[in-house]
């Protein structure tokens, strides 16, 4: 008699990170990540610029920084290594927060003439 065992066996998926972004009028941008589990090795992709952001620990946030030609959202990917050395990709899409690009004096001084105290 010939027995057959099927064995279902799924892979526990690894959650994908938590990220927030600001962008500047001027395309500078602020990238944070928050991993959800250790990372031995990791690259960031925004729009099309490649940051090598080394190993990172769970629930720790890292920022990544770079500049952009499109304002607007922000295509994300993330290639990692987890410490049961496994490799994950994840794609996604931020909509980033506006920011000017200088910020304004908000001291009120700014266009006052100041008073001269001496006679020429």
């Amino acid at each position: 008699m010939l027995f057959l065992t099927f064995a279902l066996t799924t892979n526990a998926s690894v959650p994908e990170p938590r990220a927030t972004a600001t962008l500047s009028t001027d395309g500078q941008y602020d990238v944070q990540i928050v991993p959800d589990v250790a990372w031995l090795s990791a690259e960031v992709t925004v729009d099309g610029n490649a940051t090598d952001v080394g190993p990172q620990q769970a629930d720790v946030p890292f920022v990544v920084t770079g500049s952009t030609a499109s304002i607007g959202t922000l295509s994300v990917q993330v290639m990692a290594v987890t410490t049961d050395n496994r490799g994950v990709t994840w794609m996604f899409q931020i909509e980033p927060e506006i920011l000017p690009a200088d910020q304004p004096d908000m001291s009120g001084t700014e266009g006052r003439k100041k008073p001269r105290w001496w006679p020429f």
